[in-house]
């Protein structure tokens, strides 16, 4: 924290040292510290990277659900390929029940990075729990092919 704290002391207009302060925050679960500085980050940049992506991760941990599927949807209008967001989407939608969305967006990360290897393991897991053994056994073959190692649960 103390390497990122000082550089946004040293350049407080930069969004991308705000950003990664933010990040500490959130890492060492400062969600509150981590919160005010990713506004601040958008305060600077509308468009800095990773920034709406990381605040629906907190509104996520707090159970402001909706305001963590609108942070989520707002990165994807500045990073439509990132496959993090799509991922983290389909966790949001798999806690509130939406299991068929959650899937979708499983599957768009899997399209963008096909090495997500939880990705394959959330899709598995969903066929299985509706009652479509082969797409789960089609996805953990093909995660068995990219060197993943399936656990108890889904074997």
């Amino acid at each position: 924290i103390t390497f990122w704290s000082d550089a946004v002391i040293n350049s407080p207009s930069s969004s991308f040292n705000r950003n990664n302060l933010g990040a500490m925050y959130y890492l060492d679960g400062e969600y509150e510290k981590a919160l005010r500085q990713w506004e601040k980050t958008l305060e600077l940049n509308p468009n800095e990277p990773l920034t709406h992506n990381n605040i629906g991760l907190i509104y996520e941990k707090l159970g402001q659900y909706t305001e963590a599927e609108q942070a989520y949807f707002a990165e994807l209008q500045i990073n439509p390929y990132y496959d993090i967001t799509h991922f983290n989407l389909g966790l949001l939608y798999a806690r509130i029940n939406k299991g068929d969305k959650a899937a979708e967006y499983w599957h768009k990360t899997i399209e963008l990075n096909p090495n997500y290897f939880d990705a394959y393991l959330n899709l598995a897991q969903y066929y299985k729990l509706n009652d479509d053994q082969d797409t789960a056994d089609q996805l953990l073959k093909e995660f068995i092919r990219r060197g993943g190692t399936v656990p108890e649960n889904l074997q």
